[in-house]
């Protein structure tokens, strides 16, 4: 296991840096986030440069593990994390450019060798090593089975371990959190050192833990969840989605500077003129449903809620991930007409809303499960909410609709269990930004 950190200086001194957590024996690029224009003396702060963890080395060898780890886990089919399709940019391309450098992957034998903590995120890859590499060409070892060196005081394993305070702020999310021990998320509530939204994001697990205790379908288990009809459609279009998101590269290479400096409005411009920025963006990229996606997911809460009905004038010229992300924040406020929107509450599939659409891949089965889970919450579906968040804790969410979302249902679960809303001053205290 490597951890690397490839860094590039702006011509205004601040470093863009990538972070990966590269598994050579199976797993590839198991984990991996970006910090985006920040000041040095900033950026070796919230990565602990300053203590001495990482060695400097040349660039060369630190592209040949990550692509050796990307490359080994993918001949099993096992795709690397899903921010890797941003992150990979942060690196020079893999060409011939760069000299090879022979990195040993996998076991002794060379065969791949699933080594985790435990079973309940990896199940998914233990059945592609089971349809690729088949039985007797892989191993696979879970937690205590874990043959570590006796010498290696377990000070040292925290010290080596990623946590919370090298995940950058808004990336936290249900998947995250659900692989998390729970004393770790409840010190982390009580530390406050994330933001308030992401707070909402861990104490909904919290809570949901302590729901499970008197109500085993709070939280399903992920081999249980993975015979529903729900988790097999969504499972049989994951790699239509990866290629989707390999297809416009180019694209989110392009747009990618450009939507960090709107997301943090580097032209300091007024909120209706930002917006509208957005919006020409998302309008001249419409005709590319994925990237016109990409964009709307990126706006910031305080810009989008207040122009919601700029975007819903405008929802028939929108991608599928577009509408379902429109349609998705629309079921966070009772109304008393969805009219607009019945063509998709009402389905009982994505693939129902949309039936002559042939590029309808996972990533709208998910926002398909996030509007059923806002519009469960709002009808108090309590069958529902449980069924559409389980899908939604083991796939994850993206951009800010996922802290609106983790709001409604920490006050559902509240007001359910009968718990009084801790946060609820400290929401109404923060200011707009927040």
């Amino acid at each position: 296991m490597t951890s690397a950190i490839v860094m590039r200086r702006h011509v205004n001194g601040n470093i863009t840096g990538g972070i990966y957590l590269v598994d050579l024996l199976c797993l590839g690029i198991k984990d991996t986030s970006f910090i985006f224009n920040i000041p040095e003396e900033e950026f070796e702060e919230r990565t602990n440069l300053a203590q001495g963890y990482f060695e400097e080395v040349e660039y060369n060898l630190v592209h040949n593990i990550i692509y050796a780890g990307h490359d080994f886990a993918m001949e099993y089919d096992i795709k690397p994390h899903k921010d890797f399709n941003i992150t990979k940019f942060i690196l020079e391309e893999d060409d011939d450019k760069i000299p090879l450098i022979e990195i040993e992957v996998g076991d002794e034998n060379g065969e791949p060798h699933l080594m985790v903590s435990e079973s309940y995120n990896y199940a998914s890859a233990l059945q592609k090593l089971k349809l690729n590499a088949g039985e007797g060409n892989y191993s696979f070892t879970i937690g205590n089975d874990l043959d570590l060196d006796d010498e290696l005081e377990e000070d040292e394993l925290e010290e080596d371990a990623l946590t919370f305070d090298d995940t950058e702020e808004g990336v936290i999310d249900f998947h995250i959190v659900a692989d998390t021990d729970t004393e770790e998320l409840e010190a982390l509530m009580e530390e406050q050192t994330r933001s308030l939204p992401e707070q909402f994001v861990i104490s909904t697990e919290l809570l949901l833990r302590q729901l499970a205790e008197t109500e085993p379908d709070a939280i399903v288990d992920i081999e249980r969840l993975k015979e529903t009809k729900d988790f097999k459609l969504y499972d049989k279009k994951v790699q239509q989605w990866q290629e989707s998101h390999e297809s416009m590269d180019d694209q989110i290479k392009m747009i990618f500077p450009v939507l960090k400096s709107l997301a943090t409005n580097e032209f300091n411009l007024d909120d209706q003129t930002l917006f509208g920025e957005f919006l020409k963006l998302m309008e001249k990229h419409k005709s590319e449903g994925d990237l016109s996606y990409v964009i709307a997911a990126a706006i910031p809460l305080k810009l989008l809620l207040p122009n919601l009905n700029e975007l819903e004038n405008s929802f028939n010229q929108f991608s599928p991930a577009v509408q379902l992300l429109i349609t998705a924040y629309v079921a966070t406020v009772p109304r008393e007409s969805y009219t607009q929107y019945e063509f998709i509450l009402n389905a009982s599939k994505v693939d129902s809303a949309y039936p002559f659409n042939r590029f309808i891949h996972a990533m709208h089965h998910k926002l398909f499960w996030l509007v059923k889970a806002m519009h469960a919450i709002q009808k108090n579906d309590k069958e529902a909410i449980f069924h559409y968040h389980n899908l939604l804790r083991y796939s994850g969410t993206g951009g800010a609709i996922k802290f609106l979302y983790a709001i409604q249902l920490t006050n559902w679960l509240q007001n359910y269990m009968g718990i009084e809303d801790e946060n609820e001053d400290e929401v109404e205290d923060e200011d707009s930004d927040s």
